[in-house]
């Protein structure tokens, strides 16, 4: 990336496109940088920076017109924006001197006529550089619209793209493809592409992402009505109330609930996390890849199946019958169109997931690091012979951060903090760390 100054990352999903997008403008000594992303992932995208380029400055355009505006006019080195934004705020963009312009999850520009992909090429900047997992998505002239972002009339004009590419029916209308041998070659100085096979012996066994989504407005005003009234339960409590303290844990599991979705507390079908979810699963989801995705909740996994639908997905849960659950089993380790498998912490014990599944999504997080392992130790095991990725979603300022926070530490550490249930009889738990945990 570096070399080519201007280059598409094609890099297959899980290998570090964003670590080498910003290493590359590291080692261009880029100051001005604007990233774009999907609306769910600018919260990721900002703790990515953060933690590879803890020098920078970086914001993410958000709020109203008049809030980003105001954003748009500090002097920082990363602005963080989404796609829909393009069309919202394009002269503000257009006034500041950009370095390097990142365009994660590229697709969203492979359609040429698109109002978006019109509007991102009226941005200048000395160095672009397209992220994509799957930059030919649906067709050979998708790469032609990335490219053209970022190397202007590398490939030449579309039509003359598709005239030297595509083949084409009596009515005009493309029905294949030609001379892709030189396409492959016409794409090389401005494209890279490794398959995880390729790397595979470079990677350790288990890489980790955490994925961050930011509360809706109406989310967190429940989310923090959810709070105060703990919070003020919490007031009443006695130093030696152990039984009331214990059903304030019970009751804490609401706050984890309102951060996976409004659906689990109430009548509202809203939940930012699934969107993220979602567009997870599209970058994720390719190439033959099966997901595995843990929730404490046996509605939220029941959501999920509603939602996910398109996967075809699978569900093993306290509930299911043993033959229900080993026919599950077979199915996502041997059918191509059951991709994922959504499964609660009750039903995933005794489950051998390594045939086909590559990667595991913690939906929400659990309290002990042994109960993290055992999720991730059903895929992870002998016998996966590929990398396996692990996400965690995390809502920002929730108490998932403070769980992630928890699973950081020591696992004596983590028990000390909550503990398992079955251990709560034996551990106490101080009215102090309740307190601390909702602040």
């Amino acid at each position: 990336m570096h070399a080519a100054k201007n280059a598409l990352n094609g890099d297959q999903p899980g290998l570090g496109k964003t670590i080498q997008a910003i290493a590359a403008i590291k080692m261009h000594k880029c100051q001005k940088i604007l990233y774009f992303t999907l609306a769910t992932l600018k919260a990721t995208v900002k703790e990515e920076f953060e933690l590879r380029a803890p020098n920078s400055q970086t914001v993410i355009i958000r709020g109203e017109k008049k809030q980003r505006d105001k954003i748009w006019s500090q002097d920082a080195n990363v602005y963080i924006a989404n796609y829909e934004l393009l069309l919202r705020d394009l002269p503000e963009m257009q006034k500041i001197k950009w370095d390097a312009i990142i365009a994660d999850e590229a697709t969203r520009l492979s359609n040429p006529q698109a109002k978006t992909t019109r509007a991102i090429k009226k941005l200048n900047a000395i160095y672009k550089f397209p992220l994509s997992g799957t930059p030919l998505s649906n067709a050979v002239q998708d790469v032609w619209s990335i490219i053209d972002f970022c190397e202007p009339g590398a490939l030449g004009s579309y039509w003359q793209f598709v005239d030297r590419y595509c083949e084409k029916d009596v009515w005009g209308s493309i029905k294949g493809y030609k001379n892709l041998d030189i396409l492959r070659k016409e794409i090389h100085p401005y494209c890279i592409r490794r398959l995880k096979k390729e790397v595979l012996q470079q990677l350790p066994p288990k890489m980790y992402e955490n994925i961050y989504i930011e509360l809706s407005a109406s989310e967190r005003k429940m989310y923090n009505a959810i709070k105060q009234e703990l919070k003020n339960e919490l007031k009443s409590l006695g130093m030696t109330d152990r039984g009331g303290l214990q059903n304030m844990i019970t009751k804490m599991l609401r706050l984890k609930q309102a951060a996976d979705s409004l659906e689990l507390i109430s009548d509202i079908r809203k939940s930012s996390k699934l969107e993220g979810l979602k567009e997870l699963l599209q970058s994720i989801c390719v190439d033959g890849n099966k997901v595995v995705i843990f929730t404490f909740f046996k509605t939220m996994a029941l959501i999920l199946m509603r939602e996910l639908v398109e996967y075809n997905p699978l569900l093993i849960a306290g509930g299911v019958s043993e033959q229900d659950r080993n026919d599950n089993r077979d199915k996502f380790n041997s059918n191509i169109e059951n991709r994922i498998l959504i499964s609660t912490d009750a039903g995933s014990f005794g489950l051998n997931l390594q045939k086909k599944s590559k990667s595991i999504i913690h939906y929400d997080i659990p309290w002990s690091v042994s109960k993290t392992e055992q999720r991730e130790d059903r895929v992870h095991r002998i016998g996966q012979t590929g990398q396996v990725i692990v996400y965690k979603m995390i809502a920002k300022d929730t108490i998932d951060e403070y769980s992630l926070q928890v699973l950081s530490m020591k696992q004596n550490t983590a028990e000390k903090v909550l503990g398992d249930r079955d251990r709560l009889r034996n551990k106490r738990v101080s009215r102090e760390t309740i307190r601390k945990l909702l602040q």
